[in-house]
């Protein structure tokens, strides 16, 4: 039984809004592909529309962004997935949240900083509730030329990547902000091809998500239509361009990349690599894969899921990838999955 219909590519799709330089890697999937067998959480508390999680205090925190009015955010202890709390409400107080998009949050060792109405705000993460820090600095607004700001990945402590929204007459694929000096500079120009392209097939071939390094000074862009990954560094030059030889197919809409989770060593995204219609046509028996990357762009390793997961967040820590399903009868249920052998 479907939770909504076909989550995953609608958010894959609606969160999405280069050439020259870097070095072009075809790769090939890996032949093996390690079965990974979930761990079931039941959970005591009701998520409704599952978003997308995070981790924080040291990755001991597990939060779950849910898209209801009430109890926004919902936050467990880990590894033993224990639940904690709820917080957050949708309104218009001083302590209220418009909505937060699921790619405008960024956390770190001991902060969660989430981007709304175009204010930044940093928190700790506490036992009991959310504690914003920093002061005024970390608690202002965000003025940029992009409105709305999508996939907003902090790169340091002041500076900030984020998609350029496409018009016919985009020429850059991304953003970079420097709150210090309030500098903003266009980076990752388009690739000629891209520029002839109409608007509506060039907002979705540069459908994406993001993921960042801070101490690598580093982000990545994992393409939604077309089986590219990119690796850039912070001033916006493309490092290399990895294509997954061998999975492009005329005539047909496929989903390739979703839902990057970036840790200090790796990154861990989820891959489709098939037809939209087929999957949403059969959800029950939807199973993901998960490749494993470096941060130098080396394909590492392949995995497949157990159960039909759409959002995943991986602790090195805890060797752990934990995810949430699609399914309407998993709605009480986080799944955990050792990554012990991965």
């Amino acid at each position: 039984m479907k939770r909504y219909p076909f989550f995953f590519l609608a958010v894959c799709l609606l969160l999405a809004g280069c050439g020259g330089g870097g070095q072009t890697q075809p790769t090939a999937l890996p032949d093996k592909v390690l079965a990974l067998k979930a761990e079931i959480h039941e959970l005591p508390v009701d998520v409704l529309r599952p978003m997308k999680l995070y981790l924080t205090d040291e990755d001991d925190k597990l939060v779950l962004l849910d898209g209801v009015k009430d109890s926004i955010f919902k936050v467990f202890r880990l590894p033993e997935v224990t639940y904690c709390y709820s917080y957050g409400r949708k309104g218009g107080g001083p302590n209220d949240f418009f909505f937060p998009n699921a790619e405008t949050i960024n956390t770190g060792a001991h902060d969660f900083e989430i981007l709304d109405r175009n204010r930044l705000t940093r928190y700790q993460v506490t036992d009991s509730t959310f504690v914003p820090v920093g002061g005024s600095e970390a608690n202002s607004p965000v003025v940029t030329t992009e409105d709305p700001v999508n996939n907003f990945k902090r790169l340091s402590a002041d500076t900030y990547v984020f998609n350029v929204n496409q018009t016919d007459k985009s020429t850059h694929e991304f953003r970079l902000l420097n709150r210090t000096n309030g500098t903003e500079t266009a980076v990752a120009p388009l690739a000629q091809e891209e520029l002839s392209m109409s608007l509506r097939q060039k907002s979705g071939h540069l459908s994406k998500y993001s993921c960042a390094h801070e101490g690598l000074h580093r982000f990545a862009a994992f393409y939604g239509d077309h089986p590219t990954f990119k690796l850039f560094d912070d001033k916006g030059n493309l490092l290399k361009k990895v294509t997954i030889e061998g999975e492009k197919a005329s005539g047909e809409e496929r989903i390739y990349f979703v839902v990057p989770s970036a840790t200090d060593k790796f990154i861990y995204v989820m891959w489709i690599g098939r037809d939209a219609g087929q999957v949403e046509q059969n959800l029950e028996a939807f199973r993901p894969q998960i490749l494993k990357f470096s941060w130098d762009g080396e394909l590492l390793g392949r995995a497949k899921l157990d159960h039909p997961i759409v959002s995943i967040v991986v602790s090195e820590k805890h060797r752990t990838l934990y995810g949430f399903s699609l399914l309407e009868e998993d709605a009480r249920r986080l799944f955990s999955y050792d990554l012990g052998a991965f």
